[in-house]
């Protein structure tokens, strides 16, 4: 089960929970309630920190997938301040 990225008002919080979800299912473990994400994300945290060490290729990844989300956001952000800022003339 792979889940989609996008860059929608609410995504980012729907996109964590659908991850962090999936994560947990590809772990074998029960899902997570909220106030125990903190620990999956430091677990999660931790062992990346340590992979992308170690590993070139997966720094790489996580750079363009990290990238891609800034850039959506950006996007979003860019879209946002034509439709509030006052055109000049």
């Amino acid at each position: 089960m792979s889940t989609a990225t996008t860059s929608k008002p609410d995504a980012i919080q729907d996109q964590s929970l659908a991850f962090a979800y999936e994560l947990c299912e590809a772990l074998g473990i029960a899902p997570l309630k909220l106030k125990e994400l903190k620990y999956l994300t430091l677990a999660l945290l931790q062992v990346a920190a340590n992979e992308a060490h170690q590993n070139a290729a997966f720094a790489e990844h996580l750079q363009a997938a990290l990238a891609t989300l800034l850039t959506d956001k950006e996007s979003k952000d860019a879209k946002i301040r034509r439709l509030v800022t006052p055109a000049k003339g």
